[in-house]
């Protein structure tokens, strides 16, 4: 049974569905199924057709109208605070 666990959770399916629900950071959906960047889960999104709760560019505007605080950003990702608003910059820069 563990090792069933163990294999379903190294999918990623199951992570990245609760991780686009936001029930689970970015920092532990990408440790869980080692993931190198917040890209990864969206690879695992698409690869196994499942729609993207959310996108970086909307939450990047969530961030830059201060619906949702800019230290959520790192979280929802998985990345580092010194990162956050480089990220933020260019979603938004992307946009226009």
């Amino acid at each position: 049974m563990c090792d069933a666990l163990r294999d379903e959770v190294a999918q990623g399916v199951a992570v990245v569905d609760v991780w686009q629900r936001f029930e689970v950071s970015g920092f532990i959906a990408r440790a869980l199924i080692g993931a190198a960047s917040y890209g990864d889960l969206y690879r695992i999104l698409r690869d196994n057709g499942m729609s993207a709760g959310f996108r970086p560019a909307e939450v990047a505007k969530w961030a830059a109208e201060g619906k949702i605080p800019k230290t959520q950003v790192g979280e929802i990702f998985g990345i580092a605070n010194s990162e956050i608003e480089a990220f933020i910059a260019a979603w938004l820069a992307g946009e226009n």
